[in-house]
């Protein structure tokens, strides 16, 4: 067996960042307004805009909650269905395993990869992140994986087994 030179999840931050923020920014909000919902609301609202003081701030706190609970749900299907997806590079083939209880799996010899393209987005590139497609033969790639991190070092892989296929 070869040795493994990569191995990575994909992460909901890089394949999808705005959304994967947004979700922590309504999770945090949710959470603020639990905590002041009910004794700090009234004098919050009072100073910016007269007339809605009279929400209860017991209201305030469900809304709080249900904006924690919805956002927790959100991240929690974005972030467990990455878990179980897996991408490895040994010296010789690329390797992807996804799922838990019914597991699939790919093997493509680094030999038979034709083409590697390797997709960012400019808010990818500051987490670092890319979405890459493999293609052995045809035009619809063998593999898609989106939300690996260090791009560069999957390129770097695949490349170094290009280069070494040449000279031999």
């Amino acid at each position: 067996m070869s040795e493994v030179r990569y191995s990575a999840h994909p992460s909901p931050l890089r394949i999808r960042p705005f959304a994967e923020l947004s979700m922590v920014a309504i999770l945090l909000l949710g959470f603020l307004l639990v905590v002041i919902g009910r004794y700090q609301w009234p004098s919050i609202l009072g100073g910016l805009a007269p007339g809605l003081e009279q929400i209860d701030g017991q209201i305030v706190q469900y809304i709080g909650v249900a904006l924690f609970g919805l956002a927790m749900v959100v991240l929690y299907l974005w972030y467990v269905p990455t878990r179980f997806e897996r991408l490895g590079i040994t010296d010789d083939a690329l390797i992807y395993h996804k799922g838990s209880l019914t597991r699939t799996g790919a093997e493509i010899k680094l030999s038979s990869v034709r083409e590697l393209r390797l997709d960012q987005t400019p808010l990818q590139r500051l987490v670092n992140g890319c979405d890459i497609a493999v293609f052995t033969a045809g035009d619809k790639p063998e593999l898609a994986v989106r939300g690996l991190p260090h791009p560069e070092r999957i390129r770097a892989l695949v490349k170094a087994r290009e280069s070494a296929r040449a000279t031999s």
